[in-house]
């Protein structure tokens, strides 16, 4: 997958689990297991997590 395509897909799934996280209450390792992101991939998702909440509190 070309960078511009991951970079599309990441965000959408940073918006999933944000979406999740707010409308089900559930934690973000709970939307990971929901939405079926491997182990490996995880920390990377927690880390743009991070960032884009660090950005909406600005």
């Amino acid at each position: 997958m070309c960078n511009l395509s991951q970079g599309i897909v990441d965000r959408t799934t940073i918006n999933h689990i944000i979406s999740m996280m707010k409308k089900l209450k559930l934690s973000e390792e709970e939307c990971m297991d929901v939405l079926g992101i491997p182990v490996e991939h995880r920390e990377l998702y927690h880390m743009m997590l991070q960032d884009k909440m660090e950005v909406s509190h600005l």
